[in-house]
C-alpha cells in the first residue's frame, strides 16, 4: 500500500512511505473457542522498495529484507535497505528471473485517443519509466498488463504480432515479445511523442509534482 506521504505525520523526512503486511512473527496464528485468530503486522517500506513490491512481488521482497529487519519491526529512520548490494543483487535477479505480479496500475492522466488513422497514448512524464518497467516485466513473461486512469483503460498483452484495437472504452494493444526492448524504450520521462509502430504513437507530457496534500510544488518532471 503506498501511502502518498509519510508514515508518522510529525516526522515529514522520514523514508518509510509505504506499508506491507505480514503474519506476525512472535503471535502468528492462534485457536481459541471462539475460533482461529491471526494477528497481522504493518511492516513500513520506503518509495524504493515499494517499487520492487510492484516489479516483484511483496512476499519474495519481504523475504529478502527479512534479515535486514528484525521481526519486522518499523524504523521510521531508516533509509532504504536496497542500498545494500547484496540485497539490490538479490532483488534485480528476481524481477529478471520471475518477473511481477502486478497486473495493474492506476496512474494519473493517462489516456488515449484515436483519430486520422492513428492512435495516441498519453503518459506522464513521471510515471512514465515506471510503466515501462513494469511492461518489461509483465509481457516478457507472458502477462497482460493494464494501465487503468480515470475513464480510460489501456491493456497490453504480449504477442506474435503487433496488433490494437478498441472496445467498451478500453484500448487493447497487442505487442510483439521480439519487439518488446524496442517499444518500452518509446516510453520514457522526456516530454515528446514518438511513433512506435504506423498507427500508433507514444506521447509523454511533463508532470506538474503535488506535496501529499496536493498542492504544487512548482516543480515540473519531463
Amino acid at each position: 500500500m503506498n501511502i502518498n506521504g509519510p508514515i508518522a505525520a510529525e516526522r515529514p523526512d522520514t523514508a518509510i512511505r509505504g506499508l506491507a503486511f505480514v503474519e506476525d512473527p512472535e503471535l502468528t496464528t492462534i485457536e481459541t473457542v471462539h475460533g482461529r485468530v491471526r494477528f497481522l503486522q504493518v511492516v513500513g517500506l520506503t518509495t524504493e522498495e515499494y517499487e520492487v513490491v510492484q516489479l516483484w512481488n511483496t512476499i519474495a521482497l519481504l523475504e529478502t529484507l527479512a534479515p535486514s529487519l528484525p521481526l519486522f519491526v518499523t524504523d521510521i529512520d531508516r533509509s532504504s535497505l536496497l542500498a545494500e548490494p547484496a540485497i539490490a543483487m538479490r532483488v534485480e535477479a528476481g524481477i529478471e528471473q520471475e518477473g511481477s505480479s502486478t497486473d495493474s496500475l492506476m496512474v494519473n492522466g493517462a489516456s488515449w485517443r484515436q483519430g486520422a488513422g492513428t492512435t495516441v497514448v498519453r503518459f506522464g512524464a513521471l510515471q512514465a519509466p515506471f510503466i515501462a518497467r513494469l511492461l518489461q516485466a509483465r509481457l516478457s513473461f507472458g502477462r497482460d498488463f493494464f494501465v487503468i486512469a480515470k475513464g480510460y483503460v489501456i491493456r497490453f498483452s504480449p504477442s506474435e504480432q503487433f496488433d490494437m484495437g478498441a472496445d467498451d472504452g478500453a484500448l487493447h494493444i497487442r505487442v510483439p515479445v521480439a519487439d518488446l526492448a524496442s517499444f518500452v524504450e518509446s516510453i520514457r520521462a522526456q516530454a515528446g511523442r514518438v511513433e512506435v509502430v504506423t498507427g500508433l504513437s507514444i506521447e509523454i507530457v511533463p508532470t506538474a509534482l503535488r506535496d501529499q496534500y496536493g498542492n504544487p510544488t512548482g516543480e515540473v518532471v519531463g
